[in-house]
């Protein structure tokens, strides 16, 4: 059985629905797009449930979204959604808008829980005590006319999202979290949260640390290269240049062309469209700006005995005192990041220098993580310490 709900698919129906919703103090939606194949994802729908009713808005038939972008951007109504970095960076991306006064049902429950990142599907069974069928998660949005089972299935989306506020918040209340959890809302409210530098997916690369200074010099210009064809011919990433081929493509460019084409796994038509460009890119001296971005690769180091012992002893600590205080373990630290603190000496973690965190972590553990050589292990007869 699908709920009421009005549909918008005209300009005319738009400002009907924003008229109807003057004043409202709350508003929960969730948007529906395709991404593959694009470099920036095409928005299809966008559900809205309020106080007025529950709404189905088509972006495809209506190009001019504004009166629901300016509800976005209005501090005096919350947005309620799941999970809604995805909705915002979208939103974002297309018109350069910035949401606030948010509330995310997926990061509440990881502030009162154990478990983060939780499905939506799976936090209103657990909360609600409701089973919210699946079964459009992968399906094409942009044909139209609309299916009504994709119509329930959008809908079901967003009519329990009120519910599972009201459920979530009381308890972040009763924990008195809601300093924490603000910190982090506020943090998907700020246009750095979804400009990401060019340089951070090549630091992030996995292979990096395998290459020459001059090889590192030249992924970072094919990563910039890869982004800025894509964006022009609207194309995902991964149809200019196949992720799974750039690690063979760079750690084998100075070989030449000819010998690029004769390994089976690299595309001949984009070698041949962009051979020339390749080449003066890998050839061209390394900029002073570019020395700066291959300086933040932090080069490999063994990890010694010592220095996993005390990966593991703290990751088993915090983790310890995050199931104590009911607060999910991925959402503060994870141990990624504490072997990072342990094993590069300048690295420092943009998690603690969160204030909530802090104020979770508490100064001892603060202080064993950003000095883990402090960390000390006495075996006493019946017991064992562990020193500042």
């Amino acid at each position: 059985m699908i709920e009421s709900y009005h549909m918008i698919e005209t300009e005319e129906t738009l400002i009907q629905f924003y008229s109807e919703n003057t004043g409202i103090e709350w508003m929960a939606f969730d948007t529906e797009f395709v991404g593959e194949r694009r470099f920036i994802p095409l928005l299809c729908l966008i559900q809205v449930a309020t106080v007025q009713g529950n709404y189905i808005i088509d972006p495809i038939k209506i190009k001019d979204l504004s009166l629901f972008l300016e509800m976005i951007e209005n501090e005096k109504i919350l947005k309620i959604t799941h999970a809604g970095d995805n909705d915002y960076r979208l939103l974002f991306n297309l018109y350069k808008v910035l949401p606030k006064n948010i509330f995310d049902t997926q990061l509440a429950a990881g502030f009162v829980s154990n478990t983060y990142p939780i499905s939506f599907q799976k936090l209103v069974e657990k909360e609600l005590n409701i089973r919210v069928k699946k079964g459009y998660t992968v399906t094409d949005w942009e044909t139209r006319p609309i299916k009504m089972n994709q119509l329930v299935y959008a809908l079901n989306d967003v009519i329990y999202l009120k519910q599972l506020y009201d459920t979530l918040n009381k308890r972040v209340l009763e924990l008195n979290r809601t300093s924490w959890l603000k910190e982090e809302l506020d943090s998907m409210c700020t246009e750095s949260f979804y400009n990401q530098p060019n340089y951070k997916e090549f630091v992030q690369t996995s292979f990096v640390n395998d290459l020459s200074q001059k090889e590192k010099a030249f992924l970072y210009r094919l990563l910039i290269w890869r982004k800025s064809e894509a964006e022009k011919l609207n194309w995902s990433k991964e149809m200019v240049f196949a992720s799974k081929h750039i690690s063979t493509f760079v750690k084998n460019i100075n070989e030449g062309k000819e010998a690029l084409i004769s390994n089976r796994t690299l595309s001949d038509k984009v070698l041949n469209r962009h051979w020339e460009q390749f080449e003066e890119m890998y050839l061209a001296p390394i900029s002073d700006e570019e020395k700066e971005v291959l300086k933040m690769v932090k080069p490999y180091k063994d990890i010694t005995i010592e220095q996993e012992l005390t990966i593991e002893t703290l990751n088993l600590l915090t983790r310890y005192k995050f199931m104590e205080s009911e607060i999910a373990p991925s959402l503060v630290l994870t141990k990624g990041v504490i072997k990072k603190l342990i094993a590069e000496n300048d690295f420092q973690a943009e998690e603690l220098q969160s204030k909530w965190r802090r104020e979770l972590l508490g100064p001892l553990l603060c202080n064993w993580l950003e000095n883990p050589k402090n960390l000390k292990v006495k075996f006493n007869e019946n017991s064992c310490e562990l020193l500042a």
